[in-house]
């Protein structure tokens, strides 16, 4: 179950660049893979604040990631609202 302002999309394999991943991970449907693809999603959501689960389905060859926001996350948005509501913009 996700919240409603959680972030939930679907990849199908083919749409993730090989450049992104190590060397000997390039290889669809491999472990290497699975594990490079995962530990690269967790690192970019994890900088956001957040968690993230990646789900992979071999037999419609996707991943869909389901990215979960931290306890009092705040938006880039709400963020500089409250620096010029504190002058400091």
């Amino acid at each position: 179950m996700t919240a409603e302002n959680d972030l939930v999309f679907t990849l199908a394999w083919d749409d993730i660049s090989p450049a992104a991943l190590p060397e000997d991970s390039r290889q669809p449907g491999s472990d290497a893979f699975r594990r490079a693809v995962t530990d690269y999603l967790q690192q970019q959501y994890e900088q956001l604040g957040g968690k993230a689960r990646i789900i992979i389905n071999d037999t419609d060859r996707t991943l869909t990631v389901s990215w979960a926001k931290r306890s009092g996350f705040q938006s880039v948005e709400d963020k500089a609202r409250e620096a010029l509501a504190r002058g400091d913009i």
